[in-house]
């Protein structure tokens, strides 16, 4: 299955280089692009060695293509180390985008087709600041992709944007009878009532479960800072609440260099005592080589982490991690 997939997405790749009419992101224009990150973790609980080596967390192929001036598509495939069963040789493979956008349709807006974005919380502008995923993602509240149709569009005088996603509900690596028949509904808006300030919410509701997300996002230089509080609710009535947050500051020190601090607090289960969790994160960025718009070109990432569980007389675990990230692309092809 691994290597058909492979196979099928090398070949259409292949089938449109070699064909010079839709070579040319201009109509027929394509783009090959690369992200790589490679990683050292060391994990250690009560003073014992838990984890220690060095894995390929991300490895990204990512081939753009526009078919005309309303319409584009993207195809991303997430190639990765693993220590689970069902890969046997250490390495593991997810089809982590595969939409088209039709834009045109609304007005300043676009309709998205395919495995997507999801867009809860911060989680589908997640730029990796700290090597964590985002709060929602970290805490399984949300995925990061998903399978449906979504519409969604720029507010008029760049006031912010919305969307509106009709999904699976469960995320991208979940499909047929692993799936609610009944599909989620997913909302999102966001709001900049001056510069540098951006504030909004986001619902994702299912038959049996319903997420709610208050985001805050605050940029004057050299600061940035992004906030988000979370409420869940699952089971048959909803009865089940988790409720948590995270806040974390960006300092700009120069051209080059970021430091970042994140603090997250997350219970699943409100009514339960002994489950919550504290997490510390410090950390530094270094960039050797930016890419278009403040992207990472090459970036070294330094991050410490202090997970404290609330149980009383729990030890905490400390991670410390040191990743190398390097993302290029082709140009218009």
């Amino acid at each position: 299955m691994k290597k058909s997939i492979v196979i099928s997405v090398l070949i259409s790749m292949a089938v449109t280089l070699a064909v010079p009419a839709y070579a040319g992101l201009a109509p027929g224009q394509t783009q090959i692009k690369a992200y790589s990150w490679f990683r050292y973790t060391y994990k250690q609980q009560d003073n014992r060695t838990q984890e220690s080596g060095f894995a390929v967390k991300r490895g990204y192929l990512r081939w753009d293509h526009c078919f005309a001036p309303s319409i584009s598509s993207r195809v991303t495939l997430d190639l990765f180390s693993s220590d689970k069963g069902e890969d046997p040789h250490g390495a593991g493979l997810k089809i982590k985008d595969a939409y088209v956008d039709f834009k045109g349709v609304i007005p300043e807006g676009k309709i998205t087709m395919g495995v997507q974005k999801h867009y809860f919380g911060l989680i589908y502008d997640w730029e990796y600041v700290t090597i964590e995923k985002s709060f929602t993602d970290k805490n399984r509240i949300a995925a990061s992709r998903d399978l449906g149709i979504c519409a969604g569009g720029n507010l008029p005088q760049g006031y912010g944007e919305w969307n509106l996603e009709l999904v699976n509900g469960e995320g991208y690596k979940k499909v047929g009878k692993n799936i609610d028949t009944n599909p989620a509904l997913v909302g999102n808006l966001r709001l900049i009532p001056i510069p540098g300030v951006t504030v909004g919410g986001s619902f994702h509701k299912t038959s049996n479960k319903q997420n709610l997300a208050a985001v805050g996002r605050f940029v004057f230089a050299p600061v940035d800072v992004w906030g988000i509080y979370v409420t869940t609710a699952a089971g048959k009535d909803l009865d089940k609440k988790g409720a948590g947050f995270m806040l974390m500051p960006i300092v700009n020190l120069s051209p080059k260099v970021d430091a970042v601090f994140r603090f997250d607090h997350w219970d699943p289960d409100t009514d339960k005592a002994d489950d919550a969790y504290t997490l510390l994160i410090g950390g530094l960025n270094y960039h050797f080589v930016k890419g278009e718009k403040g992207k990472p070109g090459v970036m070294l990432q330094l991050n410490f982490e202090r997970k404290q569980p609330e149980k009383s007389g729990s030890k905490p675990t400390d991670e410390l991690l040191a990743q190398l990230r390097w993302e290029f692309a082709t140009p218009g092809l």
